[in-house]
């Protein structure tokens, strides 16, 4: 039998991305695919391009008012009926149109196997780009900095989901990298080798900066929670804290500069003398 892959998105207000995504994954070579958005109610015309898609994919959708990405997930989980689960951004792209045949080929794996990945291309707004996902051997030792495995390059089998359980819907930022390190002690992940799954589309990088400090300060109360004695004073993490805590106060006082230029403006327009009809 075929090896079946359940694609899960999760969009909101996505109108202007959704449909380069769902085109990509149109494209595809390998037809044993199945589409699940969890569509957050949006109000942008996101509903009816998933209407517009729905004769043009084998794709199933919901929308309704969700709590987080997670929960999101969470909610497009128990639709999944594949051999393997996959998550999809909204922003994001299969990286052509033999991605996923590519990784079926490999997804054929001993009994036992909870997740398996591959590479991804993360492509920054200006076109650079750079190829992200190595052996697990090698970024193993790293996995308690930051996520070494790159979540849209990530396939989950639904033993995964069995065993360790679902996503933590009161995270705003890592919910895939909590729910990975929670499945570490039940197996190792495997690596499928140098093929890249998916094209990752970053925001600039003043806009992936400002949320780095919350972020960080998330993942350090869950890997506390989990177990993991995390140090700031360790050199590595210490260097990542600091960047992001120089970016998040940077962030703060260009928003403040901004409020005042705004407030300045008004002002002076209200301080105009009215002209005489």
């Amino acid at each position: 039998m075929p090896i079946k892959i359940s694609i899960i998105i999760a969009t909101y207000n996505a109108a202007d991305v959704l449909p380069g995504c769902l085109d990509s994954i149109k494209a595809q070579t390998y037809p044993h695919l199945e589409v699940i958005v969890a569509d957050g109610a949006s109000t942008d015309g996101t509903q009816e391009i998933l209407k517009a898609y729905e004769s043009k994919l084998n794709l199933r959708w919901m929308s309704e008012p969700d709590k987080s990405l997670g929960d999101a997930w969470n909610k497009a989980l128990p639709k999944a009926g594949g051999d393997w689960i996959y998550f999809l951004g909204a922003d994001d792209r299969l990286h052509c149109p033999e991605s996923m045949a590519r990784a079926a080929e490999r997804l054929v794996l001993p009994a036992g196997t909870l997740l398996a990945y591959g590479q991804v291309r993360p492509v920054y707004p200006n076109g650079d780009s750079h190829i992200y996902g190595s052996p697990w051997e090698e970024v193993r030792e790293k996995m308690l900095l930051t996520l070494t495995i790159p979540h849209q390059g990530t396939f989950h089998s639904p033993a995964f989901f069995e065993r360790v359980g679902t996503f933590d819907a009161s995270l705003s930022y890592s919910p895939d990298y909590k729910l990975i390190l929670q499945s570490l002690p039940h197996a190792a992940p495997f690596y499928l080798g140098e093929v890249v799954i998916a094209d990752s589309h970053l925001e600039g990088m003043t806009s992936l900066r400002k949320d780095r400090w919350s972020n960080l300060m998330e993942q350090r109360r869950f890997l506390r929670e989990l177990g993991y004695k995390v140090e700031w004073w360790e050199r590595r993490r210490f260097v990542r804290y600091a960047k992001a805590l120089v970016w998040h106060v940077v962030a703060f006082m260009a928003g403040k500069e901004t409020y005042k230029s705004k407030n300045r403006k008004r002002r002076a327009k209200m301080n105009q003398p009215s002209q005489s009809q």
